[in-house]
Protein backbone atom coordinates (compact mmCIF):
# COMPACT_ATOMS: atom_id res chain seq x y z
CA UNK A 1 0.00 0.00 0.00
CA UNK A 2 2.58 2.59 1.09
CA UNK A 3 4.63 1.59 -2.33
CA UNK A 4 1.33 2.87 -4.14
CA UNK A 5 1.48 5.87 -2.34
CA UNK A 6 4.75 6.38 -3.09
CA UNK A 7 4.76 5.97 -6.87
CA UNK A 8 1.49 8.03 -7.38
CA UNK A 9 3.32 10.76 -5.50
CA UNK A 10 6.35 10.51 -7.39
CA UNK A 11 3.77 10.48 -10.47
CA UNK A 12 2.21 13.61 -9.83
CA UNK A 13 5.41 15.21 -8.46
CA UNK A 14 7.04 14.62 -12.17
CA UNK A 15 3.91 15.39 -14.06
CA UNK A 16 3.68 18.95 -12.39
CA UNK A 17 7.31 19.72 -12.96
CA UNK A 18 7.13 18.91 -16.75
CA UNK A 19 3.83 20.57 -17.16
CA UNK A 20 5.64 23.80 -15.60
CA UNK A 21 8.82 23.09 -18.07
CA UNK A 22 6.29 22.59 -20.97
CA UNK A 23 4.45 25.50 -20.21
CA UNK A 24 7.72 27.88 -20.44
CA UNK A 25 9.10 25.88 -23.10
CA UNK A 26 5.78 27.17 -25.21
CA UNK A 27 5.65 30.86 -23.99
CA UNK A 28 9.61 31.25 -24.94
CA UNK A 29 8.80 29.63 -28.26
CA UNK A 30 5.68 32.14 -28.67
CA UNK A 31 8.24 35.42 -28.04
CA UNK A 32 10.82 34.08 -29.98
CA UNK A 33 8.17 33.86 -33.03
CA UNK A 34 6.49 37.31 -32.04
CA UNK A 35 10.24 38.79 -31.97
CA UNK A 36 10.98 36.74 -35.55
CA UNK A 37 7.62 38.53 -36.88
CA UNK A 38 8.95 41.59 -36.03
CA UNK A 39 12.10 41.30 -37.74
CA UNK A 40 10.77 39.48 -40.83
CA UNK A 41 8.47 42.59 -41.24
CA UNK A 42 11.84 44.90 -40.97
CA UNK A 43 12.90 42.30 -44.43
CA UNK A 44 9.83 43.26 -45.98
CA UNK A 45 10.89 46.65 -46.64
CA UNK A 46 12.20 47.44 -50.45
CA UNK A 47 16.03 46.97 -50.65
CA UNK A 48 17.63 49.44 -52.88
CA UNK A 49 19.33 46.93 -55.04
CA UNK A 50 17.13 44.28 -54.91
CA UNK A 51 16.84 42.35 -58.23
CA UNK A 52 13.32 42.05 -57.09
CA UNK A 53 12.33 46.05 -56.57
CA UNK A 54 10.37 46.35 -60.06
CA UNK A 55 8.29 44.01 -59.10
CA UNK A 56 4.46 44.79 -58.00
CA UNK A 57 2.04 42.24 -56.77
CA UNK A 58 -0.45 41.94 -59.87
CA UNK A 59 -4.30 43.42 -59.24
CA UNK A 60 -5.92 40.22 -60.68
CA UNK A 61 -4.52 36.89 -62.44
CA UNK A 62 -7.57 37.23 -64.77
CA UNK A 63 -9.66 40.21 -66.09
CA UNK A 64 -13.08 40.70 -65.63
CA UNK A 65 -14.37 38.25 -68.84
CA UNK A 66 -12.47 35.50 -67.20
CA UNK A 67 -13.78 35.71 -63.67
CA UNK A 68 -17.19 36.19 -64.99
CA UNK A 69 -17.08 32.95 -66.98
CA UNK A 70 -15.37 31.04 -64.52
CA UNK A 71 -17.89 31.39 -62.34
CA UNK A 72 -20.65 29.71 -64.69
CA UNK A 73 -17.83 27.44 -65.91
CA UNK A 74 -17.22 26.39 -61.75
CA UNK A 75 -21.37 25.25 -61.76
CA UNK A 76 -21.30 23.51 -64.97
CA UNK A 77 -18.67 21.21 -63.14
CA UNK A 78 -19.65 21.19 -59.60
CA UNK A 79 -22.22 18.36 -60.24
CA UNK A 80 -19.39 16.45 -61.99
CA UNK A 81 -16.80 16.67 -59.15
CA UNK A 82 -14.44 18.50 -61.71
CA UNK A 83 -11.97 20.71 -60.58
CA UNK A 84 -11.66 24.29 -63.35
CA UNK A 85 -7.97 25.44 -63.30
CA UNK A 86 -6.64 28.87 -64.30
CA UNK A 87 -4.16 29.65 -66.74
CA UNK A 88 -2.41 26.57 -66.43
CA UNK A 89 1.48 26.51 -68.07
CA UNK A 90 1.35 24.28 -71.63
CA UNK A 91 4.56 23.19 -70.04
CA UNK A 92 2.62 21.07 -67.52
CA UNK A 93 0.61 19.21 -69.67
CA UNK A 94 3.27 17.53 -72.07
CA UNK A 95 5.91 15.31 -71.87
CA UNK A 96 8.52 15.47 -74.70
CA UNK A 97 9.18 12.08 -76.59
CA UNK A 98 11.58 9.45 -75.48
CA UNK A 99 15.37 9.85 -77.09
CA UNK A 100 15.22 13.50 -77.63
CA UNK A 101 18.52 15.28 -77.13
CA UNK A 102 18.67 18.20 -75.03
CA UNK A 103 18.83 20.73 -77.72
CA UNK A 104 15.94 18.93 -79.43
CA UNK A 105 14.06 19.16 -76.03
CA UNK A 106 15.14 23.02 -75.62
CA UNK A 107 13.76 23.45 -79.33
CA UNK A 108 9.99 21.93 -78.24
CA UNK A 109 10.57 23.96 -74.88
CA UNK A 110 10.77 27.54 -76.72
CA UNK A 111 7.25 26.98 -78.32
CA UNK A 112 5.63 26.50 -75.52
CA UNK A 113 7.67 28.40 -72.84
CA UNK A 114 5.19 31.11 -70.94
CA UNK A 115 2.30 30.51 -72.86
CA UNK A 116 -0.91 28.87 -71.13
CA UNK A 117 -4.52 27.67 -71.23
CA UNK A 118 -7.07 29.95 -70.46
CA UNK A 119 -8.93 26.70 -68.29
CA UNK A 120 -8.34 23.52 -67.87
CA UNK A 121 -11.03 20.99 -65.94
CA UNK A 122 -9.73 18.13 -64.27
CA UNK A 123 -11.27 15.47 -62.83
CA UNK A 124 -11.71 13.67 -59.31
CA UNK A 125 -8.00 12.26 -60.19
CA UNK A 126 -6.72 15.31 -61.12
CA UNK A 127 -6.60 14.13 -64.60
CA UNK A 128 -7.52 16.61 -67.42
CA UNK A 129 -10.76 16.29 -68.97
CA UNK A 130 -10.96 18.95 -71.50
CA UNK A 131 -9.48 22.61 -71.84
CA UNK A 132 -11.71 26.16 -72.69
CA UNK A 133 -9.52 28.88 -74.52
CA UNK A 134 -12.09 32.62 -73.88
CA UNK A 135 -11.53 34.72 -77.53
CA UNK A 136 -12.08 37.47 -77.35
CA UNK A 137 -10.97 40.21 -80.24
CA UNK A 138 -7.14 39.88 -79.59
CA UNK A 139 -7.29 36.32 -81.05
CA UNK A 140 -8.29 37.99 -84.58
CA UNK A 141 -4.91 39.02 -84.77
CA UNK A 142 -2.10 37.35 -87.34
CA UNK A 143 0.06 36.48 -84.99
CA UNK A 144 -2.59 35.38 -82.20
CA UNK A 145 -4.11 33.65 -84.79
CA UNK A 146 -0.60 31.51 -85.07
CA UNK A 147 -1.10 31.01 -81.74
CA UNK A 148 -4.18 29.64 -81.50
CA UNK A 149 -3.30 27.14 -84.54
CA UNK A 150 -0.69 25.82 -82.74
CA UNK A 151 -2.16 25.20 -79.02
CA UNK A 152 -5.27 23.49 -81.35
CA UNK A 153 -2.61 21.08 -82.61
CA UNK A 154 -0.70 20.35 -79.44
CA UNK A 155 -3.84 19.55 -77.71
CA UNK A 156 -5.04 17.69 -80.16
CA UNK A 157 -1.52 15.44 -80.47
CA UNK A 158 -1.75 15.32 -76.62
CA UNK A 159 -5.34 14.29 -76.46
CA UNK A 160 -7.13 16.53 -74.63
CA UNK A 161 -10.32 18.29 -76.45
CA UNK A 162 -9.73 22.16 -76.13
CA UNK A 163 -13.01 24.20 -77.06
CA UNK A 164 -12.95 27.92 -77.93
CA UNK A 165 -15.40 29.87 -76.88
CA UNK A 166 -15.96 33.99 -77.73
CA UNK A 167 -15.86 36.05 -74.79
CA UNK A 168 -19.53 37.21 -75.57
CA UNK A 169 -21.70 36.22 -72.40
CA UNK A 170 -24.65 35.71 -74.20
CA UNK A 171 -23.90 32.90 -75.57
CA UNK A 172 -21.78 30.69 -72.90
CA UNK A 173 -24.83 28.76 -71.80
CA UNK A 174 -24.99 27.31 -75.14
CA UNK A 175 -21.43 26.92 -76.14
CA UNK A 176 -21.16 24.81 -72.24
CA UNK A 177 -23.81 23.06 -72.66
CA UNK A 178 -22.59 21.68 -76.27
CA UNK A 179 -19.40 21.17 -74.62
CA UNK A 180 -20.86 18.83 -71.62
CA UNK A 181 -23.04 17.51 -74.45
CA UNK A 182 -20.08 16.15 -76.25
CA UNK A 183 -18.13 14.66 -73.00
CA UNK A 184 -21.33 12.95 -72.05
CA UNK A 185 -22.58 14.93 -69.37
CA UNK A 186 -25.78 16.64 -70.67
CA UNK A 187 -26.47 19.62 -67.89
CA UNK A 188 -29.36 21.79 -69.52
CA UNK A 189 -30.94 21.98 -65.97
CA UNK A 190 -28.23 24.14 -65.41
CA UNK A 191 -30.10 26.65 -67.13
CA UNK A 192 -32.52 27.19 -64.64
CA UNK A 193 -29.92 27.61 -62.16
CA UNK A 194 -28.23 31.35 -63.74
Amino acid sequence: MICITIAIGGYLVYKKFFAKKRINETESKTTNLNVNNETNNNIQEPIADSKTQGYETSKSIVTETEKMFYKRLVIYCSPKMYTVNMKTRLEDLVEYSKGMSFAEKQKYRGQIKSRHVDFLIVDSELKPVFAIELDDNSHLKQKAMETDKFKDELFQKIGIPLYRIPADESIWNIELDRIFEKIGNTQNWINECI
